[in-house]
């Protein structure tokens, strides 16, 4: 990866990052309120799994440009993307181990 070329593709990056990352906050947070979670453990749960992207993706990137599959032009946006991804991780983890949210269903303590 000619890594002198990434301020070029920081703006696709940014547009998958966060294209990735709303929708599977969303997919994984209507499942699990749909399977009867509370809204706090669904929404901790799809901020971890949505920031998430692994190492693999490269090398199957790299894998898929070797024999043509994929272009040229993917494989240094991937690679932004796993990057910024795995520094954003943490910080993520942190924000959703801190949310509270009401629960409609929650018992009052009297």
């Amino acid at each position: 990866m000619d890594v002198s070329k990434i301020p070029l593709f920081i703006l696709p990056a940014l547009i998958l990052i966060v294209t990735s990352f709303v929708s599977k906050l969303l997919i994984i947070y209507l499942i699990l309120v749909k399977s009867g979670y509370d809204s706090t453990t669904a929404l901790r749960t799809g901020l971890g799994m949505s920031s998430a992207r692994g190492e693999l993706s490269l090398v199957v990137a790299k894998g898929g440009q070797d024999v043509g599959a994929v272009s040229p032009f993917i494989f240094p946006i991937l690679g932004v993307v796993t990057v910024v991804t795995t520094f954003i991780t943490p910080y993520v983890l942190r924000l959703g181990s801190r949310l509270k949210i009401a629960s409609k269903n929650a018992d009052s303590v009297s």
